[in-house]
């Protein structure tokens, strides 16, 4: 959830969380249970900002009947368009409204941020594609499953029985290689202080596609995972980064077409910001593009 404060220099986002990425607590339990690590994060955007976050276990976590409509219904993905619309809403939308609260409004810059939220999103699904099928959930687009001749049922029953599937993690971590390449160029757009912490997000999130690779793209037997020293050098190097982007040519890449699957994102917000009522305009009409996007999938589920 994000509130535009109504002063227009505001803003609190609230994200859950099963099993997060930033939860030490989460990563001192070798990440073994996801479901028991339950947490939100809250922070307060602007002068004086604060964050914080808070975690339970699973006997806090309640599942309705709506909860992760997408992922309860077992909903399947035919070709990479659909897989990329689903990654368009779970990550690229993060992108967009990190963009609102970064005052980016450059459409190029946009759209290199819906790029690196594929990119981060793909790479998850090639990491846990095991796990993902021992929970009955595939995120594989459905016709590479139809051109090897694999049975998508008897996959999600045993997929230790199919190292083939590998080629497919591939194949998805080579499509979020394209896109980090894409989102690189974005970094230049965003605001000196805040280039550190993307440039480190992607680096992580890459890495994590590096060390899938190491492992002969198995991720049904393996979960790939960077490690607390990595993460402070990727770090370290970021700043590295950030600086150059100071002195450096912006690449060509910056004025790549955002795809297809994320126009509706990129419209919604683009063109500079030119008064505070025209913001307050643009911020409004994007959350309320999400929920409207959120109302057509439940009418499509029946719901």
């Amino acid at each position: 959830m994000l509130e535009i404060i109504q002063d227009f220099y505001k803003a609190i986002s609230i994200i859950g969380f099963i099993g997060s990425v930033f939860s030490p607590w989460y990563y001192w339990s070798k990440r073994k249970d996801p479901q028991n690590h339950v947490c939100i994060n809250v922070a307060m955007y602007g002068k004086g900002w604060r964050w914080t976050m808070t975690e339970r276990g699973k006997q806090k976590l309640k599942r309705t009947q709506n909860t992760l409509k997408w992922d309860q219904d077992g909903r399947r993905f035919r070709n990479l368009s659909e897989l990329y619309s689903y990654c368009a809403r779970v990550a690229s939308s993060v992108g967009v409204m990190m963009c609102i609260l970064m005052d980016v409004r450059d459409e190029d810059a946009l759209a290199r941020a819906c790029d690196l939220g594929i990119a981060m999103q793909l790479t998850n699904i090639a990491r846990d594609i095991g796990e993902d099928a021992r929970n009955k959930r595939i995120y594989i687009p459905t016709e590479w499953m139809d051109k090897s001749s694999i049975s998508i049922e008897k996959f999600l029953e045993n997929p230790e029985n199919f190292p083939e599937v590998s080629t497919f993690v591939k194949q998805l971590l080579n499509r979020a290689d394209y896109f980090y390449k894409r989102a690189g160029a974005g970094y230049f757009s965003l605001p000196k202080e805040c280039r550190p912490g993307i440039f480190s997000a992607g680096k992580i999130y890459s890495k994590i596609g590096k060390h899938i690779a190491a492992s002969n793209y198995d991720s049904i037997n393996n979960r790939a995972y960077t490690t607390t020293f990595e993460k402070f050098l990727m770090l370290i190097s970021s700043i590295g980064n950030s600086a150059l982007t100071t002195v450096m040519p912006v690449p060509s890449t910056i004025h790549a077409p955002a795809i297809p699957e994320v126009n509706f994102l990129v419209s919604s917000v683009k063109k500079p910001k030119e008064s505070k009522k025209s913001f307050k305009d643009r911020s409004s009409k994007f959350i309320n593009l999400l929920f409207d996007l959120e109302q057509k999938d439940r009418a499509l589920a029946g719901i």
